[in-house]
């Protein structure tokens, strides 16, 4: 893939070879984040921030980002704000934005609608999700920091074993994430969700052709053994269907026994946490073990006591 001038709008476009480079120069991104050296490689670029679905973590990060480097950020936030609201077409949004910024970061709360902005635009466009279709640039984040903590334990992404657990079918950030890791060596899922949340058949399809082992367990015990525990609350996109199962806990998927189970699993949820996760209840032997502080890659860190290696890591999907 050439970055230089690319749109960056589904992970299709990625092979490992590209995804090794985004990590690796994520790496050296490290200080500047941590605000230990300071950079203004970007002054005088602009991003533009069109967020048209709601948004907090992937908003703010970034533009932080950029302005870290140096950067300006100017936004936009909700169809009320923009002249969609008279009519005015994405293409001819997309001609007018792009003639006054030098990136555009969207969000778009109907499939395909930022790559069918990208076509118009003049600049790169950075698809920030797209309805339930895919969130490249999280899931990305996500597996920056999966490998971030299996090489911390001294293992790799390769034939990386990891249960999904929740909104499957309408969770945008893991069909970005089931993509990528069809890119390593024979990776082993686990893909848990009431049958009306299942992962997409052409995803998993495509998953098995790449050589990916997968299984649909009924229970949350039959998860283990994994490496990585991944939940995904349930998206906005279905709230309107009726819950048809216990797993289902409103905007999150849990149950508390499952983070009893000494695991020794790496488990990460999709942050922001609900109100009545299990991971913040009573009872659940969960404590907040430190909250996300500017230029974090994850966004919710929690430790389950008494658990031998149990470690909840969530990359903010806002």
């Amino acid at each position: 893939m050439q970055f230089p001038g690319s749109h960056i709008l589904s992970i299709d476009q990625f092979e490992r070879g590209d995804v090794e480079r985004v990590f690796a120069v994520a790496d050296q991104m490290l200080p500047y984040a941590h605000r230990e050296r300071i950079t203004r490689v970007l002054e005088g670029a602009i991003l533009g921030s069109m967020f048209f679905e709601p948004s907090t973590r992937t908003r703010i990060s970034f533009g932080s980002a950029f302005n870290l480097l140096g950067g300006e950020v100017r936004e936009t936030t909700g169809f009320e704000s923009s002249s969609i609201t008279k009519g005015e077409s994405l293409y001819d949004t997309a001609r007018v934005l792009s003639g006054y910024s030098d990136v555009i970061a969207m969000r778009h709360p109907v499939s395909g609608a930022v790559s069918e902005f990208a076509e118009a635009s003049r600049v790169p466009v950075l698809n920030g999700g797209d309805g339930a279709n895919e969130h490249p640039s999280q899931a990305l984040l996500d597996l920056y920091t999966i490998r971030s903590e299996l090489v911390s334990r001294g293992r790799s992404l390769d034939g990386l074993r990891i249960a999904m657990v929740g909104d499957l079918r309408y969770g945008r950030t893991v069909h970005s994430l089931i993509r990528l890791l069809m890119l390593f060596g024979r990776s082993a899922i686990r893909l848990v969700s009431p049958r009306e949340l299942r992962m997409p058949e052409a995803i998993v399809a495509a998953a098995q052709v790449r050589g990916m082992m997968y299984w649909r367990p009924r229970l949350w015990s039959r998860v283990s053994p994994t490496w990585i525990l991944s939940t995904v609350r349930e998206s906005r996109r279905s709230v309107s269907r009726p819950a048809p199962k216990p797993i289902c806990t409103g905007v999150a998927f849990a149950e508390p026994e499952c983070l009893h189970r000494p695991l020794r699993t790496q488990y990460r949820h999709h942050a922001p946490v609900a109100e009545g996760f299990p991971g913040r209840g009573a009872g659940t032997g969960c404590r907040p073990q430190r909250q996300s502080q500017p230029g974090d890659f994850s966004t919710e860190r929690q430790r389950c006591a008494g658990e031998d290696g149990a470690v909840c890591t969530g990359a903010g999907c806002g």
